[in-house]
């Protein structure tokens, strides 16, 4: 997860969009989507719910790295950015502080993009 992170966050990508990485992000949301409540019923364990919260914020981690990609921007990915989106509103709520916390990273970049590009039109 950590590689992928560092591929996508590197300026000029060094990876391109296929259809492979946005199954791969798709997968990706539906682990950091993950009803903690659920999951804690289910594994008992504190070990592997501690495990479960670190891949979840891995994911949000590269979900975060990925909004802030240009090549993600394109129209053809709007549905999942604004699956991404909810998710990173929804994870506000986590018992988990590290999910809280990597979740108001990704809205804190969609709302420096979006001011970027609200500020760019208003410049035309």
């Amino acid at each position: 997860m950590t590689a992928l992170n560092f591929c996508l966050a590197l300026r000029p990508p060094l990876l391109k969009v296929t259809p492979e990485l946005v199954n791969f992000l798709q997968e990706a949301l539906q682990i950091a989507e993950a009803d903690e409540a659920l999951w804690a019923v289910k594994l008992m364990s504190p070990k592997v719910l501690t495990s479960l919260n670190r891949l979840r914020t891995a994911c949000i981690e590269i979900l975060c790295t990925t909004m802030a990609w240009a090549d993600f921007r394109t129209q053809s990915h709007n549905e999942l950015r604004a699956k991404i989106i909810s998710m990173f509103f929804k994870s506000l709520t986590c018992r988990a502080p590290e999910i809280v916390t990597v979740a108001k990273e990704g809205l804190r970049q969609v709302r420096s993009y979006l001011s970027f590009v609200s500020n760019s039109c208003t410049h035309i």
